[in-house]
């Protein structure tokens, strides 16, 4: 919906490319994702993918939303996600808050003893982790629908302040990009 109402030629190249890699359209004979290197670069590893990304992130507080905004590092897998993210911001001095999912059963009754380890071990797909870290400063993206078109599902922002069951961020990408916004803590349950 961002690439039609944006009319940018590059998104939607990207767009179009990452609905083609989703269907399995784009594989090789090794079984390889071929990315035209017109929409994207190609580095060896975290540290150099991070700083060609993100040059340096360690002075991230003095950089603007506009810079925020026109970067981006996308992952096919979870537990990659959590890797670039937590690099991130360790290279980063801001405060920082760790935010816990309720690791409980919403059926008591039928559920079988499972321990709450084992729960927090899981990281379905379209789900935060049970562990998340936050710093002012550090971009975010929205995983939930809450008030379209201003905040929905993918929406970039960038973190103001946090308390236990809020945070403040200004939007960085859609029709309402530069609006401070307050989302509160939200319950996510999977069909999983």
């Amino acid at each position: 919906m961002r690439v039609h109402l944006g009319d940018d030629n590059n998104a939607a190249q990207f767009s179009r490319t990452l609905l083609d890699i989703g269907n399995g359209n784009i594989l090789n004979n090794d079984g390889e994702v071929l990315i035209e290197p017109t929409i994207a670069t190609s580095v060896t590893g975290q540290d150099k993918l991070i700083a060609n990304v993100y040059p340096q992130v360690t002075q991230i507080s003095e950089k603007t939303d506009d810079w925020l905004r026109e970067r981006a590092i996308l992952a096919p897998k979870n537990d990659s996600v959590t890797s670039i993210n937590n690099k991130i911001l360790s290279m980063f001095k801001a405060h920082q808050q760790t935010y816990l999912s309720i690791d409980n059963l919403t059926d008591q009754d039928n559920s079988i003893d499972i321990q709450i380890e084992f729960l927090n071990s899981l990281n379905p797909s379209g789900l935060p982790p049970h562990k998340l870290d936050l710093k002012i400063g550090a971009p975010i993206i929205l995983m939930r629908n809450l008030n379209t078109p201003k905040l929905c599902n993918g929406t970039r922002l960038r973190m103001v302040t946090m308390q236990r069951d809020v945070i403040e961020a200004t939007i960085l990408s859609g029709s309402a990009q530069g609006q401070v916004v307050f989302i509160p803590r939200i319950q996510m349950i999977t069909n999983e």
